[in-house]
């Protein structure tokens, strides 16, 4: 053994064609193998060689954990230490108070659940509440994932943006439902994106190189933030008493959101079928997208100072969301540079 944790083994040849390479004893010891017992091979990018035994799984941290909170008083701490053990990978979350968990925490608990995707509460007594993940990581098709949120987050916008312009309130709970489906499934990717960073031959298992990974949490990440500024744009919505009656700005929110969809839309394209050279020119519009945005402010500034707070605000959600769009418009440039 070489140091605390490589070993160096020489390479032998049999017959004509194989290589033998002795398997350290404290691995076989560790692992339970035997004679006979197989093995798989992952060949990595870089060259190198992982092997595991055929019988792991990819439960990478551990199959359960406990979470104390005799003596926790804040309630948004457990909820997200909940979370932290979820996106962690733990197949079963046991929540524990020596005194007894209140009604209250209780209820709050139950709601959050709601928001991670396969986990259900399975066992409950007066000073234990047991969470279970019934889903399988290995069954989940990672890009099937990101479409699906990448779809969301634009109904979301789309509807939001509509809504705004014809002050239409019916649409806001449409929006806070499909909010909650994109948390949901941020949540899902980013605790797939965690186990594929604490096992290579899950990453292997999958097809997504390690170096994909931050790829992957940029793309996600910007697309849960546009469903978040559609989120905003819809509390405008509500927060507004009587329609506007500014013919020429609404028709510019209109265009300006249509232009905004169309970035982010292109930009994931780019991203599905690696085109470089159009993300290289989306990316290269970002500046001028801003000064069409600031070209509004001058009429903006001729409004009620209620209902123009709220067209500037829109404004700066088109803004971020085509900041956004730049962004993973970037991540397609760098992975054909090889930066990412």
């Amino acid at each position: 053994m070489i140091g605390d944790s490589s070993y160096l083994r020489k390479i032998q040849k049999t017959g004509g064609s194989s290589y033998i390479v002795a398997l350290p004893i404290e691995w076989i010891r560790k692992t339970k193998l035997k004679k006979g017992d197989a093995i798989r091979i992952f060949p990595q990018p870089d060259g190198n060689l992982l092997i595991q035994p055929l019988e792991t799984n990819y439960r990478h941290v551990g199959e359960e954990v406990e979470i104390n909170t005799t003596d926790i008083i804040d309630k948004n701490l457990i909820l997200r230490l909940i979370l932290s053990k979820y996106l962690a990978g733990y197949q079963v979350i046991k929540v524990h108070d020596q005194y007894g968990l209140n009604f209250e925490l209780r209820t709050e608990i139950e709601q959050f659940v709601q928001n991670l995707m396969g986990v259900e509460i399975l066992e409950e007594s007066n000073n234990w509440m047991i969470l279970k993940d019934l889903s399988s990581l290995e069954s989940l098709d990672l890009n099937q994932l990101i479409r699906r949120i990448h779809v969301l987050a634009d109904k979301m916008f789309t509807t939001a943006v509509k809504a705004f312009v014809n002050l239409n309130k019916d649409s806001v709970h449409f929006i806070k439902l499909q909010e909650t489906s994109v948390d949901r499934l941020y949540y899902l990717i980013s605790r797939q994106l965690n186990a594929i960073l604490s096992d290579l031959s899950y990453s292997s298992y999958l097809g997504i190189k390690l170096v994909e990974v931050l790829d992957y949490r940029v793309i996600v990440k910007r697309l849960e933030s546009i469903a978040d500024h559609a989120y905003d744009i819809a509390g405008h919505i509500v927060e507004m008493v009587k329609p506007i009656e500014d013919d020429y700005l609404l028709k510019e929110i209109e265009k300006l959101g249509e232009q905004v969809k169309k970035r982010y839309n292109s930009a994931m394209n780019c991203f599905y079928n690696n085109k470089v050279k159009e993300a290289n020119e989306l990316a290269n519009e970002k500046a001028a997208f801003e000064e069409e945005l600031k070209a509004l402010y001058e009429n903006i500034n001729k409004l009620e100072s209620e209902i123009a707070v709220r067209f500037i605000l829109v404004i700066r959600s088109f803004s971020r969301v085509s900041s956004y769009a730049a962004d993973i418009a970037e991540v397609v440039i760098n992975r054909e540079r090889g930066v990412t």
